[in-house]
């Protein structure tokens, strides 16, 4: 069976992602604050992605893990490199009739629903389409010859947290259930702060390698929606709503514009590049200037190095 490649923690790579997947009505969007002032415009929120590099530390002493829980889909991860698309899938799978699936996606839901989180996980490492459309997101690297696993010393991780029934749970596929992380009346987003900020605590320890995602509802289509309630269209809130719209399609742009530059291969072109240089006797002299940089480079790094 084929493998499944690594692919960036980006909204605009997760964003374009669940579009292939056929499921509309979704966007990804980064967090740098779970305040009220950073999570208002997003709403709906429907949930958190958690990225962190893999620390042994983050599973001691967390809350028991659940099963059965009714209408909460959890599936574990059972291949390697696909803990991107299992969070996303972990949430898009638990919303119900809250956003349209796609027939592809939907079909799958109603497939596996009856399974086990084991068995739902090899379904997912088995599915060609969702394994299709993950590699399709990874860069370009046409020098890696491995079997695709990652290296162990950097190994980094996704997991998802999603409301259901007054509680929080915890959707992490290396576990072999749900943890429950707290319960709440109307924000559900503030129940998940406790136990982000303890894995934001302790990770920050070290190396501060970890991003938090949300996944919303379509800014887009809710800017258009909002945009035609306006009596009259020239009024300011009405303006307002027109810029934020277009700087929502402009960043779906530059997003589409990113991912296409992931997946290029430039190396025929440098190729290229150096071959012509080569050919007109300046490719020596470059070399020498880009080792010679690179060694005032050093040589400054560590003068500012025996300062610190």
């Amino acid at each position: 069976m084929a493998g499944w490649c690594t692919i960036e923690s980006d909204p605009g790579v997760f964003s374009e992602l669940i579009q292939k997947f056929g499921v509309s009505g979704v966007q990804v969007e980064e967090l740098y604050s779970v305040d009220d002032e950073s999570l208002k415009p997003l709403d709906p929120i429907y949930g958190l992605i958690f990225l962190f590099k893999y620390d042994k530390r983050l599973y001691e002493g967390e809350d028991a893990e659940v099963d059965d829980v009714d209408g909460l889909y959890f599936a574990r991860q059972t291949v390697n490199n696909a803990c991107a698309t299992q969070a996303i899938l972990n949430i898009l799978l638990n919303l119900g009739d809250q956003v349209d699936l796609g027939k592809d996606l939907s079909g799958f839901h109603n497939f596996t629903s009856e399974l086990n989180a084991q068995m739902r996980g090899d379904a997912i490492g088995s599915n060609a389409m969702l394994r299709e459309v993950h590699n399709s997101f990874g860069r370009s690297d046409p020098f890696s010859f491995e079997d695709g696993e990652s290296s162990s010393d950097e190994a980094y991780h996704f997991v998802a947290y999603v409301p259901r029934h007054g509680l929080v749970y915890e959707l992490d596929g290396l576990r072999n259930g749900p943890v429950i992380v707290g319960g709440y009346e109307d924000d559900w987003v503030s129940a998940a702060k406790p136990s982000i900020e303890r894995k934001m605590s302790i990770l920050s320890e070290g190396e501060i390698r970890f991003n938090l995602l949300a996944v919303c509802g379509d800014l887009k289509e809710k800017y258009e929606t909002l945009l035609m309630s306006f009596a009259d269209p020239t009024c300011e809130e009405a303006k307002e709503m027109q810029a934020k719209l277009e700087m929502e399609k402009q960043k779906r742009e530059m997003w589409h514009v990113e991912n296409v530059r992931r997946k290029h291969n430039y190396v025929p072109l440098v190729f290229e590049v150096l071959k012509q240089l080569a050919q007109k006797g300046k490719l020596d002299g470059l070399i020498d200037e880009g080792v010679k940089k690179a060694k005032e480079r050093q040589e400054k790094q560590k003068q500012e190095d025996k300062k610190a």
